[in-house]
């Protein structure tokens, strides 16, 4: 689990493999959007990410596990976030 705070209303930005076989239910819960475009690293051996967006008001931001249920083998890579306005 991840949790952080923010001073003021921001957009999360949640990228998340390709490999997974399903999603978090956190991340899969019908408030998350997904943003057209895919994430690439150079890291040879990982899949692609797809990327998911949450609009969140100033306070403490809560992020599910990468693994919570009933999410999928995600090729053994974290997610990554990116907060932005």
């Amino acid at each position: 689990q991840l949790k952080f705070t923010i001073d003021q209303k921001s957009n999360v930005y949640v990228i998340y493999s390709t490999a997974a076989t399903s999603l978090p239910a956190w991340l899969n819960d019908g408030t998350w959007t997904t943003v057209s475009g895919t994430f690439t690293t150079t890291d040879s051996g990982t899949a692609g990410r797809n990327i998911y967006r949450k609009l969140f008001p100033a306070g403490t931001v809560s992020l599910g596990g990468n693994l919570a249920t009933p999410a999928g083998p995600s090729g053994y890579s974290n997610y990554v976030v990116i907060v932005g306005p």
